[in-house]
């Protein structure tokens, strides 16, 4: 179990990540400076 631990963190955090990706793009706020 223990060894799963950090996969399950980087899991996580990848998928939200590439939802908030996916949110941020989709939602129209691409302001680049």
């Amino acid at each position: 179990m223990k060894k799963s631990n950090r996969f399950w963190f980087i899991l996580i955090a990848s998928i939200a990540v590439v939802y908030g990706a996916l949110y941020w793009i989709f939602s129209g706020d691409l302001q680049f400076p």
